[in-house]
């Protein structure tokens, strides 16, 4: 005869108990200089409280979505700082309309939203002369290797008490 089952119960991330009843978090992770061109590969990510966070966020996006984007490019906007930088896709390709400091405008007021809502955040980076030099067969794939790293930084992040973002960018 099977035993009863147990109730389980979710778990924080270093084994303890989950505190309160909000706790969820997404967390956004981007990559990038994965390339074998670039001198580093840069994983950063940020953990979003659903409750208390989101909305405010996805507020402050669509205010600079408002005072950097003109009305006609912003249906379907989605802001990927490669475009941005590199006054590439749909909507900054027009280097004559979007010259680099009005693209650097944006950069810095999306870079400054983590801090000025006190989100934690995440950063790691690996040389590429390590990422990308030959290594025993593994089953580790080297563009795995920062998202990897940047998972036990999460971890440490999160499991921190408290969070301290700088209070200015």
């Amino acid at each position: 005869m099977n035993a009863p089952l147990k109730p389980v119960a979710a778990l924080g991330f270093r084994g303890g108990p989950l505190e309160g009843r909000k706790v969820v978090r997404f967390v956004f992770i981007d990559k990038g200089g994965i390339s074998r061109d670039e001198p580093f590969a840069v994983v950063a990510g940020i953990f979003v409280h659903r409750d208390e966070q989101l909305i405010p966020l996805e507020d402050e996006l669509e205010r600079v979505k408002q005072k950097h984007i003109p009305k006609e490019d912003q249906k379907d906007l989605v802001f990927h700082a490669t475009d941005i930088w590199s006054g590439t896709g749909k909507v900054f390709k027009d280097r004559n309309k979007w010259p680099l400091p009005r693209r650097l405008e944006i950069l810095h007021d999306l870079a400054r939203i983590p801090c000025r809502f006190d989100t934690p955040s995440s950063i790691s980076a690996l040389s590429a002369a390590n990422l990308f030099r030959p290594r025993p067969s593994s089953s580790v794939r080297a563009e795995d290797l920062p998202i990897l790293s940047d998972t036990l930084r999460c971890t440490q992040a999160l499991s921190a008490r408290p969070f301290s973002a700088p209070k200015r960018l």
